[in-house]
């Protein structure tokens, strides 16, 4: 599913409660600036005419400089100000644009689910309809090409408007970490998070590398220790470039009001195809979890970490970049093409860092070479020890539902994430 970013939504609803007012003052000042033009003219004329006096050439000079400092005013409110009104109608019919297309998306979603759970169920009697499917899966997909396309314009657009106005301010959804000058620690304002949702907060790491990442809090979570975490790297369709983190994965559960999970949630918006290998963006996603530990008492002993496609590559890099960091590694659809990046190239040794970490995989059969890949991952792994665990599913493809209820280990859970945050070392 979709999601138009809260600040184009709160933007627009904005526009919506006072855009034709704004256009009615706007007209209303720019008619008594004129007006007030025309009397400064006339009053000037009037004194260059009857005023007679030592101080004439001041008093002259004075109501010309009012004449100019009207003008620029009446300038800036003809020009700027009007620029800023039609750009603003534009990013309102655009951002109107965009919900609607993530409704015709989430009805495609459905479409498909329902298509590829008939494909799935075994029974013959109950065929999918693949005119149908495969219909729904264009449209979504040139629903979500025109969805991204207009995102980066109203991104660009709403940066304009604020550039032309420095007191112009638009909310921010997304809140900076701050450094407490008493211990040198990151921390998050409690205060300032919801609970039950995807919190968006802005983090620079020590090595100056800034990342967006959203965080969740799960209700009655505040002032509660111990609480699990799970890191959540998301595919392509969760990269800012293709929609961001609360479009697909994790944090499209995330946006849907009804999801709630037990523990806390990182999910780490990927800006590119370089993120997830780039070694600063992953130190910093580490700094940001640790702090995001200490700040909430959570439990050292129980991160964990879960990628899906993309994801995968991202999470991969992670358990060998940093061995035996995470309780548990959830990888899903996605092969093995990230081992041995974090080891210089030495594929062996690799194999035994990510050892270090239970790792679980989630791949269909019909999920062309990535299966493949994911099997021979696994079985790397568990001839060098590790505790793996696997759920090849059956004839499903790529874009399978995952939030299905799992069971590992004899353990049924409701989805893989609660598996993760379930999880200790």
């Amino acid at each position: 599913m979709l999601t138009v970013p809260q600040e184009f939504k709160t933007f627009r609803d904005a526009m919506e409660r006072g855009l034709d007012s704004m256009n009615s003052t706007l007209s209303n000042l720019t008619g008594k600036l004129s007006t007030l033009s025309s009397a400064c003219t006339s009053a000037q004329s009037g004194f260059s005419s009857y005023y007679n006096s030592a101080n004439k050439a001041t008093v002259l000079s004075k109501f010309s400089e009012l004449s100019d400092t009207i003008k620029k005013i009446s300038d800036s409110l003809s020009n700027d100000m009007q620029s800023i009104l039609s750009k603003a109608a534009n990013i309102k019919t655009k951002v109107d644009r965009m919900e609607e297309l993530a409704d015709e998306v989430a009805e495609q979603e459905k479409i498909i689910d329902t298509e590829n759970a008939k494909a799935n169920d075994g029974n013959d009697d109950t065929n999918p309809n693949y005119t149908l499917l495969s219909t729904a899966r264009s449209v979504k997909y040139n629903d979500e090409q025109e969805f991204s396309k207009i995102n980066n314009e109203v991104t660009s657009e709403l940066s304009a408007i604020k550039a032309m106005n420095p007191t112009l301010t638009v909310a921010d959804a997304a809140q900076e970490l701050v450094k407490d000058p008493t211990t040198g620690e990151y921390r998050v304002d409690l205060l300032n998070l919801e609970e039950g949702k995807a919190n968006p907060v802005y983090y620079t790491g020590k090595n100056g590398r800034k990342i967006l990442a959203y965080v969740y809090l799960p209700i009655g979570g505040k002032g509660k220790t111990g609480l699990s975490v799970s890191v959540s790297m998301g595919g392509d369709g969760a990269r800012k470039i293709s929609g961001g983190a609360l479009t697909a994965g994790v944090g499209k559960q995330l946006s849907q009001a009804h999801a709630q999970y037990s523990g806390i949630i990182i999910i780490p918006e990927a800006e590119d195809d370089l993120s997830y290998s780039d070694p600063k963006y992953l130190d910093t996603t580490k700094e940001l979890t640790d702090n995001i530990v200490t700040t909430y008492k959570a439990d050292p002993n129980k991160i964990s970490i879960n990628g899906y496609s993309y994801g995968v590559y991202g999470s991969t890099h992670m358990i060998e970049r940093f061995p035996g960091y995470f309780s548990q590694a959830v990888l899903i659809g996605g092969g093995n093409g990230a081992v041995g990046k974090e080891s210089g190239g030495n594929r062996e040794e690799a194999i035994k860092k990510i050892a270090k970490t239970k790792v679980h995989f989630i791949c269909g059969t019909n999920d062309s070479g990535r299966y493949e890949s994911a099997v021979k991952f696994y079985n790397e792994l568990a001839n060098a020890g590790c505790h793996v665990t696997s759920d090849w599913r059956k004839g499903a493809d790529h874009g399978t539902n995952t939030f299905y209820p799992t069971t590992i280990d004899g353990v049924k859970y409701d989805n893989y994430v609660e598996f993760c945050l379930a999880q200790s070392k």
